[in-house]
Parts: C-alpha cells; sequence; structure tokens
C-alpha cells in the first residue's frame, strides 16, 4: 500500500543556506550575554586598556564587513563577500563587550560628589544620620566564647571578662570554664539623606548597612529614622584567602557600615510613611506575621532554618549548621532560588485554576505571585535572578507561544548584567545560570519521555493505562536523576576552585532528596501561606513542615560527620576551571566536528598550566594573621613545609579557626606539618579543636607548663588532634626544631629540669612561653608568645643578637616590650598581634629605630625571606 506523504515542517522547507548555520544564529540573547561577560571579565583583570582595543577590533570589523558589501571586490587574494555577516556579527559582539566592560566600571569605580562611599573612611567616625529604613530588621546571634586555661589569675564564675588593654592582660583574667556567650545584633539597610558631623549638616545619598547592640525596637521599611553611630568603609578582607564581604555589600549597593552601641541611638522622626513604601512595608508586616506563624508550628526543628529555606536569609542561622549544609553538599537548599519562585508560581496558578480561566490572566497570576514573592524575600539576589528569568518565560510563551530556553536565560544575563555588572564576579550568580543552563541542555538532550500507545482501534487500551503512567513517571524521576549528577558534575569544579570543598556525600544525598525537597518546600509555603491568615490554620501542614525540616537536619548531620562524604581541598587554580567549562562549552553548543579542535585546545591547555604550575623555588614565609586579640602564625619553609606557631582568639576562636583555615587553603595545602602552642592562654590555642575539623595536624608540640590536665584549652586540643592520628610531643628551650633542612628552628626558652613543674617555680604561663629563633639564610626571625617576666629577664642575658623580624610580646603589652629588649635584638621590624582595642604607641616609643606592624590595623602581615636572603614585609591593607 502507497504510504502518504508525509508533510515537510518549515524547518524542513527552507533551504539549506538560510537556516541558522551558527550559534548567533539560533540563541543570539544567550552570545550576546557571553559577549558582555567576556567583556566585564577582561576589563577586571585588564583594566581599561582591553575595552579600547576592543573599540579598536570593532573599527575594523566594521571596514573588512564594508569591503565584503562589494561583492566583485577582491582582496589579499580571495572573495570576502562570503565573510561578511561573520565580520559584522564580530564587531557587534566586540562592540557589546567593550561597553560592557564600560559600563563595568562606570557602575563600579564612578560615583556621584554626593555619595556616601566619598566620606566614609575605614576608620569609625562618630556621626548622626538622618533617613529611611529599606529593610526589616534581622535579628542575628553572634557567638562569642571567652576562656581560660590558667590556674593563675581566676575570677569567679559570675565574674564579667576583663577589659582588654594593651597590656594584654585581659586574656589572664577570664574564667577557667568555657563559657559560650550570645551577642544579640540588630541589622537592616539604612538609606542615608543627610549626614552630621559635629555641628556641620549635610546631604548625602546611599545605602549603609547598621548593626544595632542588642534587640531594638522593630522597624519597618519606610520608618523615617535618625542614627547616633560610628560610621566606616566595611573592612576589606585582612587575611589571605579571607572572603572580601566589603566587595559582596558594594555590590548589593551598601557602601558603608554603622555600628551602634545603644539601642536608644536609633530614633523614628516622623509618623509620616511616603506612599511608595506602603506596598513594602505591608509585604514586610506579613513576613513577619508569616515568621511568627512558623516560631509557633516550629517546635522539632529551627525557626530560623524554616524562615531561611523559605524566605531567605540563612546569615541568621547557626555557624555550625550552615557548615553542616556545606560538608553535606547541600548548601543550595539554603538559598532561595529558582526551584522556590517557581514552585511558588506553579502553586498559585494550580490554585487558580478554577477561577481564572483566561491564558493572560493565568500569565497576570503568575508575574503578580513572582512580583510580590520578590518583594517578600526583600529582593535576595537569588530571587531577582529567578523572576526575571520566570517573567520573561512567562510572557514569551504567552506572546510567541513557543520560546527558546537558552534565549530567555541570555536575556535574563542581559538585563542582570546591564543592572548591575559585578554581579557577574559573584559565586551565587556563576552556579545558578550554570545550573540553569545544564538543565536545560539536560533537557533538550533527553526530550520528553516517550509514551508507546496502543495503535487498535485508535486508542490507548484502558488496560495498561496504569502501566504508561508508570513508565512515565519513572523516566521522569530518571531524567530528574540525571540532571542532578550533570549539575554536580559541572558545578564541582567551579565550587572547588573557590571554596576548596567536594562533597561526594552531596551527589547521593541531591538524587536520593530530588523528589522529596518539593513536597519540603510546598508544605513550607502552604504553612506560611495559611500563617499569615490564622496560625491555626497552619498547624496541620505545619506539623509535616516541622517534621520534615527535622528529619532533613539529621540527614544533614549524619552526612557531614561521615569521614569520606566531603574533602577539603586546596582551591584549584582559577584557570582549571575556566579550561574546563570552555571545553564543556565548545562540545555542546559547537558542531561534532570541531570536538576534535576542544579536545586539542583543552590539551593544550593542560599542557600550558602544568608549565605554569611546575613547582619553583619558593622563599621563607611567615604569616602573621590578623585573629583579634591573639596569636597565629603561620610558617611555609622553601620546601613547602606548613608550621603554625600558636593558634587562637580571645573570645573569638570560630573566627580564629575559620582565617588560619582559609590561609593554609589559600597557600595550596591541606594539612600542617607541625603546630606549636607558645603557653596555655585560650588566645593562643582554643582554635585547635575547630581547626582540626578541616585541617591535618601531623605533630603538635608544647612546653612543660603548659602540659597541665587542669588546662582544658590544651585538653581539648591534645585530644582533637589524637584523634587524626597526630603525634604529640614537650618541647624546651635548647632543642631544635628539624621542619626543613634549609631552615633552622631553636627553642631558646623555657629551660625545664626534670624535677621542675610550674608551681614549684612561683611563675606564670605567661613568662614559660615558648620562645622560637627562625634563621634562614642568615637572617633571623625570632617569636615570642607572652613572654614576660622571668623567661624575659632570661633571654636578655643571652649574648644580644641582631633581630630581622621580632614578634612583640605579649601582644604589645608595655610590661613585656621594654627598652633592654630594643637594645638587646636591635629589630628592623616589629610585628605586633593585636585586638581593635589595642594601640600601638607603647612600641613606637620603645623600638624607635624600627617598623612597627600591627595585624589591627594593616590586617596580616606577610614576611618573605629568598635565597639571597632580601627580607620583604608587605600588609594585607595599605
Amino acid at each position: 500500500m502507497e504510504q502518504p506523504a508525509r508533510s515537510m515542517t518549515p524547518a524542513e522547507k527552507e533551504p539549506p543556506s538560510r537556516r541558522p548555520p551558527v550559534l548567533w544564529g539560533r540563541v543570539p540573547a544567550l552570545v550576546a550575554a557571553g559577549a558582555m561577560a567576556l567583556g566585564i571579565v577582561l576589563q577586571e583583570i585588564a583594566g581599561l586598556g582591553v575595552c579600547f582595543a576592543g573599540l579598536v577590533g570593532v573599527l575594523v570589523c566594521l571596514f573588512v564587513w564594508r569591503l565584503s558589501l562589494q561583492r566583485k571586490h577582491v582582496a589579499f587574494g580571495g572573495d570576502l563577500s562570503g565573510f561578511g555577516p561573520g565580520f559584522f556579527v564580530t564587531g557587534a559582539l566586540l562592540a557589546l563587550a567593550s561597553a560592557a566592560g564600560l559600563w563595568h566600571e562606570a557602575t563600579w569605580n564612578w560615583t556621584s560628589r554626593d555619595s556616601l562611599s566619598r566620606l566614609a573612611d575605614l576608620r569609625s567616625q562618630g556621626v548622626c544620620l538622618e533617613g529611611i529604613c529599606r529593610s526589616t530588621v534581622l535579628i542575628e546571634q553572634m557567638h562569642s566564647s571567652f576562656a581560660k586555661s590558667s590556674p593563675v589569675g581566676k575570677v569567679g564564675s559570675n565574674s564579667k571578662p576583663a577589659e582588654v588593654t594593651n597590656d594584654g592582660r585581659g586574656s589572664d583574667l577570664v574564667t577557667n570554664e568555657e563559657t559560650a556567650g550570645q551577642r544579640v545584633i540588630s541589622r537592616f539597610v539604612f538609606s542615608v539623606e543627610s549626614l552630621g558631623v559635629g555641628p556641620e549638616h549635610r546631604h548625602v545619598c546611599g545605602d549603609v548597612q547598621v548593626d544595632v547592640e542588642g534587640e531594638t525596637r522593630i522597624f519597618q521599611p519606610g520608618d523615617r529614622l535618625r542614627i547616633y553611630g560610628k560610621l566606616s568603609r566595611p573592612a576589606p578582607p585582612m587575611n589571605p584567602g579571607e572572603f572580601n564581604y566589603a566587595d559582596w555589600l558594594y555590590a548589593q549597593g551598601i557602601v558603608g557600615h554603622v555600628r551602634v552601641k545603644h539601642r536608644e541611638a536609633v530614633v523614628q522622626t516622623s509618623e509620616k510613611i511616603p506612599m511608595s513604601w506602603m506596598l513594602r512595608r505591608w509585604m514586610s508586616w506579613l513576613r513577619q506575621r508569616g515568621e511568627r506563624s512558623l516560631e509557633r508550628v516550629i517546635v522539632r526543628s529551627s525557626p530560623e532554618l524554616a524562615s531561611s529555606i523559605l524566605l531567605g536569609g540563612r546569615q541568621r542561622l547557626d555557624a555550625d549548621l550552615r557548615e553542616s549544609f556545606v560538608r553535606s553538599g547541600l548548601l543550595h537548599i539554603l538559598a532561595v532560588s529558582g526551584m522556590n519562585v517557581g514552585l511558588v508560581v506553579l502553586l498559585m496558578m494550580t490554585l487558580s485554576k478554577g477561577i481564572i480561566r483566561h491564558p493572560w490572566g493565568l500569565a497576570a497570576c503568575g508575574l503578580g505571585t513572582i512580583a510580590l514573592f520578590l518583594m517578600l524575600a526583600e529582593n535576595d539576589p537569588p530571587v531577582v535572578r529567578a523572576a526575571f528569568f520566570g517573567s520573561a518565560w512567562i510572557l514569551g510563551s504567552r506572546w510567541a507561544g513557543v520560546v527558546e530556553p537558552l534565549n530567555v536565560l541570555g536575556l535574563t544575563a542581559v538585563t542582570l548584567m546591564i543592572l548591575s555588572p559585578h554581579d557577574l564576579l559573584q559565586l551565587g550568580f556563576q552556579l545558578s545560570f550554570l545550573a540553569v543552563a545544564t538543565l536545560l541542555i539536560v533537557a533538550r538532550t533527553m526530550g520528553k519521555p516517550q509514551v508507546i500507545q496502543s495503535q487498535s482501534e485508535g486508542a490507548m487500551a484502558a488496560s495498561r493505562w496504569s502501566a504508561i503512567r508508570g513508565h512515565r513517571l519513572l523516566a521522569m524521576l530518571w531524567q530528574l536523576m540525571i540532571a542532578t549528577f550533570v549539575i554536580w558534575c559541572l558545578t564541582t569544579p567551579l565550587i572547588a576552585a573557590t571554596s576548596g570543598v567536594i562533597s561526594p556525600v552531596g551527589l547521593m544525598l541531591n538524587i536520593a532528596l530530588a523528589p522529596l525537597v518539593p513536597i519540603i518546600l510546598w508544605s513550607g509555603y502552604i504553612t506560611l501561606l495559611l500563617g499569615m491568615i490564622h496560625p491555626w490554620l497552619a498547624i496541620p501542614s505545619g506539623w509535616i513542615f516541622d517534621w520534615s525540616l527535622y528529619w532533613l537536619i539529621d540527614v544533614v548531620d549524619q552526612a557531614a560527620g561521615w569521614r569520606y562524604g566531603h574533602f577539603v581541598l586546596s582551591p584549584l587554580p582559577v584557570e582549571y576551571a575556566l579550561i574546563f567549562y570552555s571545553a564543556v562549552a565548545g562540545m555542546l553548543l559547537f558542531r561534532v566536528h570541531r570536538v576534535r579542535v576542544v579536545m586539542l585546545s583543552l590539551g593544550l591547555g593542560v599542557i600550558w598550566l602544568a608549565m605554569g604550575y611546575w613547582p619553583q623555588e619558593r622563599p621563607l614565609r611567615l604569616t602573621f594573621l590578623s585573629v583579634g586579640h591573639g596569636l597565629a602564625v603561620l610558617v611555609e619553609t622553601p620546601d613547602q613545609k606548613m608550621w603554625l606557631y600558636d593558634a587562637g582568639s580571645l573570645g573569638q576562636d570560630r573566627r580564629a579557626a575559620r582565617v588560619i583555615g582559609q590561609a593554609i587553603r589559600h597557600y595550596g595545602s591541606i594539612q600542617l606539618d607541625a603546630v606549636t602552642i607558645s603557653h596555655a592562654d585560650a588566645d593562643h590555642a582554643n582554635a585547635i579543636p575547630r581547626l582540626t575539623r578541616d585541617v591535618t595536624i601531623r605533630w603538635l608540640g608544647m612546653p612543660k607548663s603548659a602540659a597541665d590536665p587542669d588546662q582544658r584549652v590544651i585538653g581539648e586540643a591534645v585530644a582533637a588532634v589524637a584523634s587524626q592520628g597526630g603525634v604529640i610531643r614537650l618541647v624546651k628551650g635548647g632543642q631544635k626544631f628539624c621542619l626543613s633542612p634549609d631552615v633552622e628552628i631553636e627553642f631558646l626558652w623555657p629551660l625545664f629540669k626534670k624535677e621542675e613543674t610550674l608551681l614549684s617555680r612561683k611563675t606564670t604561663d605567661n613568662s614559660e612561653s615558648l620562645v622560637a629563633r627562625i634563621t634562614y639564610q642568615n637572617r633571623v626571625i625570632l617569636l615570642t608568645g607572652d613572654l614576660e617576666g622571668e623567661g624575659l629577664v632570661h633571654l636578655l642575658e643571652k649574648s644580644p643578637e641582631k633581630i630581622d623580624v621580632l614578634l612583640a610580646p605579649h601582644h604589645g603589652g608595655k610590661r613585656s616590650n621594654v627598652a633592654a629588649l630594643n637594645h638587646w635584638a636591635r629589630p628592623q621590624h616589629v610585628i605586633s598581634s593585636q585586638g581593635p582595642g589595642d594601640v600601638t604607641t607603647g612600641l613606637e616609643q620603645t623600638f624607635v629605630d624600627s617598623k612597627i606592624w600591627a595585624t589591627s590595623k594593616q590586617g596580616a602581615i606577610v614576611v618573605e625571606i629568598d635565597r639571597a636572603g632580601v627580607v620583604t614585609v608587605r600588609s594585607q591593607l595599605p
């Protein structure tokens, strides 16, 4: 029987010469987004010169395109007419990249005359600010722990911690018990209109972040306030590898930071609310009402976690809980993203289908839901990205019927880069677009699930309907798991290049939880919606949501505790990630016959990268980290051995452990060959237990004075290192420490006899601080801990030495830094590890011929000695 002729599709009827043969013909918006991204990245790396070079390239392309318009014109031995469109598109993309680079420079560095960023300084100054509250007040718990391990100088458990002075005695007057306190901070964004310094007031503009000590009155967006506090510019990173919080705030439009010590210093000046703020104010009231309803129904898990998953704001979560989500590979659940927006829109449009029949009515319902959710989440960046993408998708599908998903993604990226070009350099921006692009490409590659239909009598057999539904469900679950696997594989290199954490257990958990996470979110949003109406209505769904969160926290805690569930690596060079994603993009977006070219480029790139990272000679490097009132000195030898001298901070053991771990990974390592504790004060050793979670410590040494079972901080450090299989040793003066054959390390003090104990010597552990002398290429560095009293006298009785770099003993305190020490050591550089309240006036008066460095003002201090014996000292901050 003759088969009926099959009708041809419009794409098949179109001549092959007219089909879009190249990428810009299929997804022009995505190509434009790529050109803008390239221009912004190159401008960030190389400056404005790249933009001007791009403009020159535009002129060249336009000139060649003009020549190609003359079909019979022959140049360079060939006809250019076939290359005309290519030259035109290339010129247009170069122009777009150059414009994006110039726009990034303009929005990031060029400010108006009355901008607050021109007035704020790194040093705090007392000011009076007037303006409008822009965000809901968030109450955050800031952890602060104080501990004392020395049996000398105890105070009662009910006593308050001593004020830290420049003598460094605050660390010696803290309770012997490890007490963890919580500092309550009220945080909100404030739009400044007037700035007063003394009697002078001037008009300014700009947003600042306000931190108020204690739980202040819950102000609403739109309230006019007067604030008395200290204004400063957000501090840049103080240590190597530290997150640039100042740049992150600046990307959000926040140019200053205001610290308020008393909540009475924030006063509402007017009850009149501008009409433009009424809607946002109402949404803020709804958010607070919903959060209060969550607090009533969430009894087994955490209300803060529930609010973070549904509305954003994971900064309020406990640091340990956030760390568990990072280790388990489930941190993305805490970020309100496109999945949340999609589920909320789907929920609202499903509920509205029985009421709204017209397609444009449903589209308006979806757009309204997106807008309300965006205001409810207070313009959280992930929600903004999802809102633009969802709005473009809805409008495109209603207007054109069929949309190209990659074009929608490209249009969203172009819009966001126009509004805020610097967002491209944020990790969240990169990960979100990478994940969505992966989902779209995987969905296009796999296609829709196929359903085999019975052709008998032109209908599907009723007996097979349940089986077909089962096959369809299994196919959808299979595609979901495949997409999750591909997303994990594609995002892992970027995460490894930025954070240094790889979580294989996260792959299994993401696949296992893929069908359950929507259920958790749906029950949560139903609870939130009903709680806004009346708290009693949210009890049934809240019970499901509470139990699901409780189960999720249990899974996260167990996964984070698995020994091989995650690996902490030194961050990979960014070049690796760029080469990887370039190869993937080439294989996915270019034609098949170009795969070999892409693989060849990948191979050449790997060879070039291996040559660039071939082991080279390194100097001896000491990094005096800025950990507040404490001490942590990271020593890296030329053969890449790492030694840590002390690891602690007064009341900030969590921050100290994080700073030390980030610096170690920044220098390309994940283990410490040795750690020494100078003495048993908490501000010199309390970060070691937390540090062992991410860093392997192979050897731990301490003087005999610190090896006391009553020293709690030492006991915890020893137990943490021993659990890793590390070696514990006692050290004393006169011993040499063989860390590297090129570097000579000798301990000068304390000198203990076998029958002596700390109490028999009638001295303090500060006097018994471990003193280490490092010699390399005839250069000498002296590390002194909290040396004072008898120990300092014994050191000065030795023959005078020429010290190149001296660690000021006892955080620069006057009792330890005496004129005799200056005459004995004659140091070129004196480094003091201090807290924000300490000063260096005494050091400048004592060491008159030395360069004084302070970690509280200049951040981490890096000392390098090369093979020629040249000493270089630089600071993290200028």
